[in-house]
Parts: structure tokens; sequence; C-alpha cells
């Protein structure tokens, strides 16, 4: 079966390709609510300080 190259799910994350995946929260206290277990490498954008944020695998990074 194909892969679809966009895929949105109910949660506003964003699937391109079937593997990047970049979410974006309002703030950090959104993205606690809609992310209880990240993954490392986990990229988010947070709108309120207009940065992206990764997860290296312990804690949220900016990463710009």
């Amino acid at each position: 079966a194909p892969t679809p190259a966009i895929d949105v799910n109910s949660k506003q994350q964003v699937t391109l390709g079937g593997s990047l995946k970049v979410a974006v929260y309002a703030d950090n206290t959104a993205r606690e609510a809609a992310v209880d277990a990240p993954a490392a490498g986990m990229i988010v954008f947070n709108s309120t300080g207009n940065k992206f944020q990764g997860y290296d695998g312990s804690a949220w990074v900016n990463l710009n």
C-alpha cells in the first residue's frame, strides 16, 4: 500500500513522507499536555516563543 506524503492526525501533528514529524503548540504547557512520551529526535514548534524545540532523549531544547 502506498505511504501518504502528508498526514495530519487529531492532535494536529504532521507526518511528512512517513518519518518526519513536526507539531505546532502554543506553549510548553500545551506541548506537555499533548506529548506525554516524546521520542528522542522529535521536533516541535513553540508558537509563543517562535522557537523550534527538539527532544534530546531527556529534555526539550531550543533549536534556534
